[in-house]
């Protein structure tokens, strides 16, 4: 399985946990409490800035493999 075979998975089961949690009265009841609100705020920055480091993490290693393992390419593209 290549890497876009495992990103759906894992967007796949993040997707279904978050509409089985969406659907549950309760879980509703709980997060909307005003103090749970931060946190799932939190949560939300959370899953954005995980998203953000893995297409980081993704890019360098296509650098990484085009230039034949050349760290030197990658530390350049960090630093533009």
């Amino acid at each position: 399985m290549g890497k876009i075979g495992i990103t759906l998975l894992c967007l796949g089961t993040l997707l279904s946990i978050i509409v089985g949690a969406l659907v549950d009265h309760d879980f509703l009841l709980i997060v909307t409490k005003g103090d749970n609100i931060p946190i799932v705020g939190m949560l939300i920055l959370v899953i954005f800035f995980t998203w953000i480091s893995m297409a980081q993490c993704v890019e360098h290693d296509r650098i990484i493999e085009e230039t034949d393992g050349d760290m030197q390419a990658v530390y350049d593209e960090m630093c533009r």
